[in-house]
């Protein structure tokens, strides 16, 4: 257990340990798990207006569509009213979402350690990629302590605690990539570098630059799809 503590104040000296050998298992389980976690209990808790819109969403893109019958889009319309169809709703997402975060997660990791795999390539490392795919899951540690500490803030304050990790939030910033801009990200970079460091034996400033990219990348898609509703609206 003192590796997991270990890596948030001293990733470069455990990556050196790393370097024969990294466990995998383990680290994947606990970012999956916490992760889901924190999705679900936001769900939960989400607003009954928030599902309101979901739901009002769906029914103008089944009229769009226009292959339901007249009787049936209007039903959904009367659904969107009925407090036992937002409670479903609500129910359906609680379950849903940890899955849907875990199969995405799972997907940038993969990309992620694919794309470690390639730099280390160029800094003519023998490091393979399942070793590097260890690597993003011991430098994403840092979400599972913040997802347990959204968690616990949301279940015990409220749903306007779900940002309580974005720093820029906290000054009335609200636009998508200030919200995804946390303390966790930060951290997760910190350790990358270092640790890219240890098993690149690169200076600090190519290291740097190397970590920056994905995550830059990461904070633009985010921040274009978090913007699509208010652009639709």
């Amino acid at each position: 257990m003192n590796r997991y503590w270990k890596i948030l104040i001293s990733p470069r000296s455990l990556f050196d340990q790393f370097r024969m050998g990294i466990p995998i298992l383990l680290p994947l389980v606990l970012v999956l798990l916490s992760g889901g976690i924190y999705v679900g209990i936001t769900a939960y808790f989400t607003d009954d207006q928030t599902y309101k819109g979901h739901l009002q969403d769906h029914a103008s893109a089944q009229s769009e569509i226009d292959v339901l019958p007249e009787e049936t889009l209007e039903h959904l319309q009367r659904s969107i009213e009925d407090p036992q169809r937002i409670d479903e709703a609500r129910r359906s997402a609680t379950f849903v979402a940890p899955l849907v975060y875990a199969i995405t997660f799972t997907i940038g990791l993969v990309l992620l350690a694919s794309y470690y795999w390639l730099a280390g390539l160029s800094f003519e490392t023998r490091i393979g990629w399942a070793s590097w795919f260890g690597f993003t899951c011991w430098a994403a540690m840092p979400t599972v302590y913040g997802s347990v500490i959204t968690a616990a803030l949301i279940s015990s304050l409220g749903i306007e605690w779900k940002n309580a990790l974005s720093p820029l939030t906290w000054i009335g910033w609200t636009q998508p990539w200030a919200v995804l801009f946390t303390i966790p990200l930060v951290w997760i970079v910190f350790i990358s570098v270092h640790g890219l460091r240890s098993w690149g034996n690169k200076r600090i400033g190519t290291s740097v630059i190397v970590v920056l990219v994905p995550y830059l990348v990461y904070v633009l898609i985010g921040s274009f799809f978090m913007g699509i509703p208010a652009i639709v609206a």
